[in-house]
């Protein structure tokens, strides 16, 4: 973890979906509110730097948060949690769409150092490792309950859902053929 990993930091993951929505997946030390307060953003050249970055595909460094027109909108989220720099960082699918976002909050106003920059990328790389895996996964158990042919469920998707079903009041459920 970075936070581990390097003093006064704060980071989190936010996926970025198809339609450039963004939704936090991961932040440990950052208050739920705040997370929230991030659900469902569109991504754009000056929304904060995690939704500039993903739109830009390419890292954003804001070193001062308080001056940066890119977080003049989000500025009044990030009262009282001590958080003065942020650093973004886009993780690209493999045609080079932006899936997700790694931000670094550091509490103090600076750019990152060498070192933050070289664990960052490597934690893009994990990332972007990550979540090409999460989608075959998704991808194979929608296949496997899914007819290809007409988009429907099929018997095992049947059989999973006839497993779910409560038998012991009769009458709660029926079958059609």
């Amino acid at each position: 973890c970075i936070e581990a990993a390097l003093s006064g930091v704060a980071c989190s993951i936010l996926t970025i979906d198809r339609a450039g929505l963004i939704h936090p997946l991961a932040a440990p030390s950052l208050p739920e509110a705040y997370c929230a307060s991030l659900e469902g953003m569109m991504i754009g050249p000056d929304c904060g730097s995690c939704g500039a970055a993903a739109y830009r595909r390419t890292p954003i460094v804001v070193e001062d948060i308080t001056r940066d027109i890119r977080f003049a909108q989000f500025i009044h989220h990030l009262d009282g949690l001590d958080l003065k720099a942020c650093w973004s960082f886009p993780v690209l699918d493999p045609v080079g769409d932006a899936v997700a976002v790694l931000a670094i909050y550091s509490r103090e106003a600076r750019p990152p150092l060498p070192p933050e920059l070289n664990l960052a990328e490597g934690c893009v790389d994990l990332c972007a490792t990550a979540l090409r895996r999460h989608e075959r996964i998704v991808d194979r158990e929608r296949r496997a309950s899914i007819d290809a042919l007409t988009g429907l469920p099929n018997r095992s998707a049947f059989d999973a859902a006839l497993g779910t079903i409560r038998c012991d009041e009769p009458g709660s459920w029926g079958l059609f053929v």
